[in-house]
C-alpha cells in the first residue's frame, strides 16, 4: 500500500507527527469527529496502533491538534483573498467572504473548530491562541479602515464580534444545507459530500449577499461600498 509505505519512510525521518496530523484531517474531512479514532488513524497512517500515542496523549488531544491546524489554515486563506483587495474596506470584504468561503469547502473541519468535541473540554492555551490570532486579523482590517475613514469610528473590537458572529452563522446556515434558493431545508451530508453544487452556489451568493449588508451596514459612506460594486463584488468566493 503507497500510502503507508510513503509514511514509513517520512517516520524514519522524525515526521511521523506530520503525517499523523495529515491523515487525521483527512479523516475528519470524510467521516466527521466521529470518524477520528487513534486505531482508525493508525490504520490510515500504516503503523502500529501504539505510534499515535508518542505524539498525541489520547483523542482529545488529536482534535484539539486538528482544530488548531483549521484556525491556521483559516488566517492563511483570508489573509491570501485580503492580500488582493486595493483598500482597506475592500480588504476586509474579500476577507469576510473568505471566511465562509473556507467553512463551505471544508465543512467538518470547520465544524470541529467550534464543536463540542473541543470546546467541552478544558481547553488548550495553544487552541486558543491559534483561534485569537485568527480573529484578531479582523480587529486589525477594520482599526485600519477606522484610520482611513472608511468605516464608522466605533470600537473595532465590537464592530469584530458582530462581524464574526454573522459570519459564523453565515458559515453554519451553509454547512447544515439550509443557504439554497426558496430557503428551503436540505441534508448537511448533500452539501459536504458535493453533490449540491446548487446548494454550494445558493450559500455562495448568500454570503456575497450578507457580506455586502455588513459592509455598507459598517461603512462611513455606504454609497462608495455601492460604487465598487462592479469592482469586486464577484471576486470574494473561490469558483
Amino acid at each position: 500500500m503507497k500510502e503507508s509505505t510513503d509514511t514509513k519512510s517520512t517516520y524514519h525521518h522524525g515526521d511521523l507527527k506530520g503525517e499523523l496530523l495529515r491523515a487525521a484531517i483527512e479523516l475528519v474531512s470524510e467521516g466527521g469527529p466521529d470518524a477520528l479514532t487513534m486505531r482508525a488513524l493508525s490504520r490510515r497512517v500504516g503503523v502500529s496502533h501504539a505510534a499515535p500515542y508518542r505524539h498525541f496523549a489520547d483523542r482529545r488531544e488529536l482534535l484539539s491538534a486538528v482544530a488548531r491546524q483549521g484556525f491556521a489554515s483559516l488566517r492563511r486563506y483570508t489573509l491570501e483573498a485580503g492580500a488582493r483587495a486595493h483598500d482597506p474596506i475592500e480588504r476586509f470584504e474579500k476577507m469576510a467572504l473568505a471566511y465562509v468561503d473556507f467553512a463551505i469547502r471544508n465543512p467538518a473541519h470547520y465544524s470541529l473548530m467550534f464543536g463540542r468535541e473541543v470546546l467541552t473540554h478544558p481547553v488548550s492555551e495553544e487552541l486558543r491562541t491559534a483561534a485569537r490570532s485568527t480573529l484578531s486579523e479582523a480587529v486589525s482590517v477594520i482599526h485600519a479602515s477606522q484610520t482611513s475613514g472608511r468605516v464608522l469610528k466605533n470600537d473595532a473590537q465590537a464592530l469584530t464580534d458582530v462581524v464574526w458572529a454573522t459570519l459564523h452563522g453565515l458559515a453554519t446556515l451553509s454547512i447544515e444545507g439550509l443557504a439554497r434558493a426558496g430557503s428551503a431545508a436540505q441534508p448537511a451530508h448533500t452539501l459536504i459530500s458535493g453533490v449540491a453544487s446548487q446548494t454550494f452556489d445558493a450559500a455562495s451568493d448568500l454570503a456575497r449577499r450578507a457580506v455586502r449588508t455588513l459592509v455598507r451596514g459598517i461603512a462611513s459612506d455606504p454609497s462608495l461600498v455601492d460604487r465598487k460594486t462592479g469592482d469586486h463584488t464577484g471576486s470574494g468566493l473561490a469558483g
